[in-house]
């Protein structure tokens, strides 16, 4: 993507979300395909997009989204499609929904760089939201 040239700031950022959504979505297809649930592929897919993504490269995408919020409607419809899915397979709404805040509150930590949990506790969370939502259905 670094070789690439757009047309405004706008244009980069909204590739960017774009290039992130895939990649994300690309593992959460490959995870699904052995894991048990759609819940736990996400969980997993999660961790990996954390480990991923730079913290410049949220904080662009923040602060583009602050002047247009439009720039992260692609973010919130795959969101909205990912719940669904979850919810569609998962007997227990209120737990999987939980799960997903949380995943999402340690992302957003992580990529604001204001996590107060070190390395470890993360991993521990991490694994403790897959076990759990395994446990799920």
């Amino acid at each position: 993507m670094a070789a690439l040239s757009f047309s405004s700031k706008e244009a980069l950022i909204s590739a960017m979300v774009q290039h992130l959504l895939d990649d994300a979505e690309k593992n959460r297809v490959q995870l699904a395909q052995t894991d048990t649930s759609v819940l736990v592929s996400l969980l997993k897919a999660r961790r990996l997009f954390t480990q991923s993504v730079s913290g410049n490269t949220a904080m662009a995408i923040l602060a583009a989204a602050a002047e247009q919020p439009a720039l992260l409607q692609p973010i919130q419809l795959h969101n909205s499609k990912v719940l669904a899915e979850v919810l569609a397979e998962q007997g227990n709404e209120l737990d999987a929904m939980l799960l997903m805040l949380a995943s999402e509150g340690l992302i957003f930590q992580e990529l604001l760089s204001i996590s107060p949990f070190s390395e470890e506790q993360k991993a521990k969370l991490e694994q403790y939201m897959i076990n759990r939502a395994q446990e799920l259905k």
